[in-house]
């Protein structure tokens, strides 16, 4: 324990939590603040830079613990006891006060954000509603009628999810298994995907890769549905659209 080594182990050992704290807020804050030393790490040794900056969190830590640790807590709040459970009462009132105060004022934006919730999840379950509406008036054979819905990421599960309701028995495809393939790969992808996932229908209400590639807009108000060309040799021939037949 007598050699140089040991009492520099020793040391930061006994100030090491100081050191780890002083370090995030010495060198962390000063190499993403401060354009002096930025300036200076450019032009100069850096490693000369950062050994001072590290004996400079090293000699705070150090102070740092060796003021606290002076401190005889135990004695100081037993002088203090009332002073401090007055300022705890104070402090929990405070905060109570804060609490209710905070309640109030957010109420009216509550009620707003709450009001603004039911009025788009209503526009939200006429949307899905008419895309159903027009896929069961579409598609008359239910014993066939397993389908894959595409969307754009933003509003692809939502409409997924309220559809597989109204589509009920119709069995889909999860759309979280394919979410990523189709608003972020190409559309060779998107062919082998739909190749391979044994569905006879594809709603497509939005669709960037596959809007660009056949030059033409989706019906985003009641879906474009087509049936699936099992003898397809790629995406062109994929698609077949179909009219609707009321039932």
């Amino acid at each position: 324990y007598q050699s140089i080594v040991s009492k520099v182990l020793l040391f930061i050992s006994k100030y090491e939590y100081g050191i780890y704290i002083w370090h995030l807020i010495i060198i962390t804050t000063l190499n993403g603040s401060s354009p002096i030393l930025n300036n200076y790490i450019a032009n100069n040794n850096i490693i000369m830079t950062y050994l001072f900056l590290t004996l400079l969190s090293v000699s705070v830590g150090a102070i740092s613990t060796i003021i606290i640790e002076s401190v005889d807590y135990e004695k100081l709040i037993k002088n203090n006891l009332k002073s401090i459970k007055m300022c705890f009462k104070i402090v929990c009132l405070a905060l109570v006060v804060f609490c209710i105060y905070n309640s109030i004022i957010k109420i009216k934006p509550i009620i707003n954000n709450f009001k603004v919730y039911i009025e788009n999840t209503v526009t939200d379950y006429n949307v899905s509603n008419k895309i159903a509406n027009h896929f069961n008036n579409t598609v008359i054979d239910k014993n066939k009628c397993k389908y894959v819905y595409i969307d754009t990421e933003t509003t692809g599960y939502l409409y997924f999810f309220q559809l597989r309701y109204y589509l009920s028995p119709c069995e889909s495809v999860h759309y979280s298994s394919y979410s990523y393939l189709i608003n972020y790969t190409d559309e060779n992808e998107i062919y082998s995907f739909l190749k391979e996932a044994n569905v006879n229908y594809v709603i497509i209400r939005e669709n960037p890769i596959l809007s660009k590639y056949f030059d033409i807009e989706f019906d985003e108000e009641f879906g474009s549905i087509y049936r699936i060309n099992r003898n397809s040799t790629s995406i062109d021939d994929l698609f077949i659209e179909v009219e609707e037949e009321e039932k």
